[in-house]
């Protein structure tokens, strides 16, 4: 019995989520609000002491956030990046011309950056830190159309990573990290022998 009033409440859910990106993309903030919201309207979170789901509970996030992976998947949703934001969108409602343009704004910022990277990487052993390092050093003197808060340059050093180390076929190697002056392989060594 449980189980199916539990499907009936994540198939309200589902339903509503859909309905709702009817009238178009949102963004992921939004998104991730919506579905949390819909979850406690319709009761999933169990708010009895020590069970999983428990309102001050580490769980609600985490069962939000299996929720809207979930509903992605099941929902064919796509999840562009543009420059200010990800989004959430059906594929069958066309996107606001606001957010097409936000879309090609990323666009034309990865391809400046790629350039950039090309030219000073070039015939250099990259690791993570210093490829990270080369992006963040374009953003911080990129032309950006609003003023980024520092968490979004930092986003966009991670997904300028992982985007640019593919298309220019680039491995960075692991830093060679230190553990109070020691090396880090060398250390793990030394605790593997003892």
């Amino acid at each position: 019995m449980a189980e199916q009033v539990l499907e009936s409440k994540l198939r309200k859910v589902k339903d509503r989520v859909y309905a709702a990106l009817e009238k178009g993309e949102i963004e992921q903030g939004v998104y991730s609000k919506l579905i949390y919201n819909l979850l406690d309207a319709e009761n999933v979170f169990v708010d009895a002491p020590g069970v999983l789901g428990t309102k001050n509970n580490i769980q609600r996030p985490y069962l939000t956030g299996v929720v809207e992976e979930t509903l992605r998947s099941k929902l064919g949703l796509d999840t562009p990046w543009g420059l200010r934001t990800r989004y959430i969108a059906r594929k069958d409602v066309p996107l606001a011309e606001t957010t097409k343009k936000d879309l090609k704004d990323f666009e034309e910022l990865k391809e400046s950056a790629k350039s950039y990277v090309q030219e000073n990487v070039a015939g250099k052993v990259v690791t993570k830190t210093s490829f990270s390092d080369t992006i963040r050093s374009y953003l911080l003197f990129y032309k950006w159309p609003f003023d980024p808060r520092p968490s979004l340059i930092d986003e966009t050093v991670g997904r300028l990573s992982v985007i640019l180390a593919d298309e220019l076929k680039i491995e960075p190697k692991e830093d060679n990290y230190t553990i109070s002056g020691y090396d880090k392989e060398m250390f793990d060594r030394v605790l593997e022998k003892i």
